[in-house]
Order: structure tokens, then sequence, then C-alpha cells
């Protein structure tokens, strides 16, 4: 029999799948700006899995699909911290396990 390895929830993640960034962002929204420290995630969709089947660079589409579970527009996003970047991407591999556990948002 194959075992699969467990993947871990990432200790940063809290439990309703708030991921904070390390390097908040200001985000600029009509003539009013705001800080973002966090991100709400959720588990992966099927439009998200399209997004992943596009043909476009690794942080390309990891930035659309940012961008599409958070509502921020690109301008914002490329203002992300690259370990934020990574972060977030190890929540999205986290989501994609067998059986992991998400939260009542999930």
């Amino acid at each position: 029999m194959s075992e699969e390895k467990k993947v871990e929830r990432p200790a940063y993640l809290t439990p309703d799948n708030r991921c904070p960034l390390l390097l908040p962002i200001e985000v600029i929204e009509g003539q009013q700006s705001r800080t973002v420290s966090e991100l709400q995630l959720k588990r992966l969709t099927g439009a998200d899995m399209l997004i992943l089947d596009q043909p476009a660079t690794y942080y390309e589409r990891l930035l659309r699909l940012i961008e599409a579970q958070t509502g921020l527009l690109r301008v914002s996003t490329l203002k992300l911290d690259a370990v934020d970047l990574d972060r977030i991407d190890a929540v999205f591999g986290f989501f994609m396990a067998p059986g992991s556990a998400t939260g009542g948002t999930a």
C-alpha cells in the first residue's frame, strides 16, 4: 500500500484561513488608501484550477489566483513581498492535500 505524505497546516494560517502578511501592503481604492495585513484564502475551486491551467509563468498564475480569491487588483498584488508569495503558495499547497481540514470557511 502506498502511504500519502501528510501535508501539515502552515503554522501562520489562522483557523479561518487568513494568511497574515509579513510585509503589509498599501492598497488604493478610489481616493482612499488602506493597509492590507492579511489575506482571506479558501480551498481551490474549479474556476481556480482553470487559472492554474493557463499558459503563464509560475508567479503570473499565483498572482492571478490571489487576485481571484481576494478581489485585489494587479496593481496591489504586485506589491506583495516574495516571502509572502511563497507563504501563500504553501497555503494553496496545503489546501490541495487530500483530506486537509481547512475550517468552517472552506
